[in-house]
């Protein structure tokens, strides 16, 4: 993709974004492009100058953006270098299962230890991800998910309120609950990572502090191709595994 084409891409996702942050609006444009294979991983995104020129944005507008991203892990700043579409590590495509339904295909039965639910105001970065304006109302869940044997992972759920509502019992599945209301995610975005327990994930997944994780964060889209689900799980280094195939 040409700059002017990006850049004319970028101007019209911004045009037709909900309200909200301008910052959080030029992040979710960019990271569309990437999504939608405009951007590619290892593209130089155009330099600052041109950016702000172009989409008439501040330069504190930009980086905050552009910060929003890296903190994502859309991009990557180098200093001296410019800005860098990071490499995305992608699941294959596979029928779309919540861990309920998953655990039940497995033969096990789903546990949900219930840490907390809270009710309040959207926060700056799950803005960004749901594409939600500032005072939004979500639900904010924190599980452990397991099976009758073990701890699988420290789940944290963000969904705007309207999908769920206020008297949803987390200890259900949280898809069902979705797909009740006619919310429920079609499609997903998936990015992996590792990082290392704090010592309140160490005592929920009953690990050593600084032991291995491996994280997934979880961007599900209704129909309408709303953002609907914002999810981090923190695996257990022994309980993950990755499997793809390739065409040779």
């Amino acid at each position: 993709m040409t700059t002017d084409t990006l850049i004319a891409f970028l101007t019209s996702r911004m045009e037709t974004a909900s309200s909200g942050l301008r910052s959080a609006q030029l992040a979710r444009a960019i990271e569309s492009a990437v999504r939608e294979g405009h951007l590619m991983p290892g593209d130089a995104l155009p330099s600052e100058r041109k950016l702000c020129e172009q989409l008439t944005v501040s330069r504190t507008t930009l980086r905050r953006a552009l910060a929003l991203l890296e903190d994502s892990g859309v991009v990557d700043r180098r200093l001296g270098s410019g800005t860098f579409i990071t490499p995305r590590v992608l699941s294959p495509k596979a029928p779309l299962t919540g861990f309920t339904q998953d655990m039940q295909s497995r033969g096990m039965t789903p546990v949900n230890r219930v840490l907390s639910k809270q009710v309040g105001a959207i926060h700056p970065d799950e803005s960004f991800n749901l594409g939600l304006a500032p005072g939004s109302r979500v639900m904010r869940l924190e599980r452990l998910r397991a099976t009758e044997e073990s701890i699988l992972c420290l789940e944290h759920a963000v969904v705007p309120l309207s999908t769920v509502g206020a008297d949803f019992d987390p200890s259900g599945s949280l898809y069902a609950a979705m797909e009740a209301n006619g919310m429920r995610p079609v499609k997903v975005v998936q990015r992996y990572g590792a990082t290392l327990a704090t010592p309140e994930m160490a005592r929920h997944l009953e690990v050593p502090v600084d032991s291995a994780l491996m994280v997934l964060h979880r961007l599900g889209f209704a129909s309408d191709d709303r953002a609907v689900e914002f999810t981090r799980s923190y695996f257990k280094g022994d309980r993950f595994y990755i499997s793809t195939e390739l065409d040779i």
